[in-house]
């Protein structure tokens, strides 16, 4: 006889969930047969059989969540006639000697239930909540962890949005994770190789924040529109309808994160980033201009600064800091593990820093290249490289104009 456990694929987790059962109890079944399926933080495994023999579950079912190294079943040589031990029977033997053990090990929500007089359904190396209580109901029981939702139901933001339900396979991740830190974000950086750039006015000479935010803007409209999202509770998350960039600034009195929502190219982009700094400058700025935006940019270049943790401000996903030294730039990135993964915003990074090095100002390619955008100073070999045929030509009233696709149809 065999004993079939679950077990342990990721160290961060201490269950799995079970999406598939694809035998009968009491089958024959060989090796390598597939007995079940179960879902981690990470990834689908599938359970397969160690040896031939006759199978039998402990009332395994679809959508259950089980403790890694639990034992699930049995496989015999020989047919057998009673059933084994439901999993339930096994729940109220696990707690050993709570009162002998290292304190260490156990968490403040849990030492908060042990002396409430609960008793904990499993004991393992490391006491946590969910040793209390069935990990699918975990966060409507316990009151210290529903505490640590950012955002109420009651609590929306003005923005238009929709909300849509989390998968299971992240609700695990996100239960994972909580089990050890109470910070559930994570930075990532990445260098910028642009000395000199064209700009649409000087204002910009010694920055990339019009750039970083015109290419941010267009990336989350397009093949990143997951990430102009928010985390909402542990059952929903908040994708937005439109993009709303904003500029943090700080007079060191006063941080304020002001809202770019209606520019229409990067010309007009640049105009609105100067007038919201002069505004913010004569404290002159409106409740319009701080209105609820759905990223944002915190621009440090100017300052001696080579490295920041940026905090996600709001209902927000990520939020993007600007460093400066004289390499170029560094560009650092805060995501939230509860909506993204880190493979998603290392890429978003990877192609936002594409899209901005094209702006650098190579004096060769200009000799050669005379064409470029009135607008955003795109060339023509560049637009080109984006998949567009060419420029439009436009009449303006005032003269006739070289227009690339993105200036053109607007954000």
């Amino acid at each position: 006889m065999i004993e079939l456990k679950i077990p342990r694929e990721n160290a961060n987790d201490d269950t799995v969930l079970i999406t598939s059962i694809d035998i009968k109890d009491g089958q024959f079944i060989k090796i390598d047969d597939l007995v079940f399926t179960f879902e981690t933080s990470k990834a689908s495994i599938e359970f397969n059989a160690p040896i031939d023999g006759y199978i039998y579950l402990k009332n395994l079912s679809v959508g259950q969540q089980i403790y890694v190294d639990t034992v699930v079943g049995e496989i015999h040589v020989q047919k057998k006639d009673d059933k084994i031990k439901d999993l339930s029977d096994t729940a109220t033997n696990n707690l050993t000697h709570i009162n002998n053990s290292d304190n260490s090990n156990i968490s403040i929500v849990a030492k908060d239930l042990l002396n409430s007089g609960k008793i904990p359904v499993k004991n393992s190396k490391w006491l946590t909540s969910k040793n209390f209580i069935d990990n699918e109901n975990a966060l409507e029981k316990n009151t210290a962890l529903k505490r640590r939702l950012p955002f109420k139901d009651n609590k929306l933001p003005k923005l238009q949005h929709k909300i849509k339900g989390i998968t299971s396979r992240k609700i695990h991740e996100i239960n994972a994770l909580e089990i050890s830190s109470l910070h559930l974000n994570s930075t990532i950086g990445i260098n910028i190789d642009i000395q000199g750039r064209r700009v649409t006015n000087e204002f910009f000479n010694n920055s990339i924040l019009d750039l970083l935010i015109y290419e941010t803007t267009l990336l989350l409209k397009t093949s990143f529109t997951d990430l102009n999202a928010a985390f909402l509770n542990h059952e929903n998350i908040i994708y937005f309808e439109h993009v709303i960039p904003g500029v943090a600034m700080d007079d060191k009195n006063n941080l304020s994160v002001i809202a770019i929502p209606d520019a229409k190219n990067l010309f007009d982009l640049g105009k609105q980033i100067i007038d919201a700094v002069i505004r913010f400058d004569d404290k002159k700025l409106t409740a319009k201009d701080t209105r609820e935006t759905t990223f944002t940019v915190t621009d440090l270049s100017g300052l001696d600064v080579n490295y920041v943790l940026p905090l996600i401000n709001g209902f927000q996903t990520f939020i993007l800091s600007i460093c400066k030294s004289k390499y170029g730039y560094q560009l650092y990135g805060t995501f939230d593990h509860r909506v993204t993964e880190g493979k998603r915003f290392s890429d978003f990074l990877s192609e936002l820093k594409r899209r901005v090095e094209l702006f650098e100002n190579n004096y060769d390619v200009f000799r050669e290249i005379e064409k470029e955008c009135y607008y955003c100073t795109k060339s023509l070999k560049e637009e080109q490289s984006l998949g567009s045929r060419g420029f439009l030509k436009i009449d303006d009233g005032e003269s006739e104009k070289l227009i690339c696709r993105n200036c053109y149809e607007g954000w």
